[in-house]
């Protein structure tokens, strides 16, 4: 069964774990919980979804819109992001980092 659900996504997951405990009938939940290591809320909510006929589940996606982390905006580098350029003021050797400190 755990092989199986590790090809699932995280819906399909849910909704056959949430088959299986309603097919086991009482103790079903607490079984499923164990043998897949599920949460039983999110058990619960395949349940859920599956009496509301996934009505409000989109089918072309596994989440739902606006589900997930925001986009992170790119800083704008200046002239000190270049290759070796900020790296090379802090270690104090210089933008090549060789040279000086290697002729002593």
């Amino acid at each position: 069964m755990n092989l199986l659900l590790s090809r699932l996504d995280e819906q399909q997951r849910r909704w056959y774990a949430a088959v299986e405990a309603g097919r086991l009938g009482h103790g079903g939940l607490v079984l499923l919980t164990q043998i897949t290591g599920l949460d039983d809320k999110t058990i619960r909510r395949g349940r859920q979804e599956l009496a509301g006929s996934l009505a409000d589940r989109p089918s072309d996606r596994v989440r739902l819109p606006g589900g997930g982390r925001p986009p992170v905006e790119k800083k704008s580098g200046g002239p000190a992001t270049g290759v070796g350029g900020a790296r090379g003021a802090r270690d104090g050797r210089g933008s090549h980092g060789s040279g000086e400190m290697a002729a002593q």
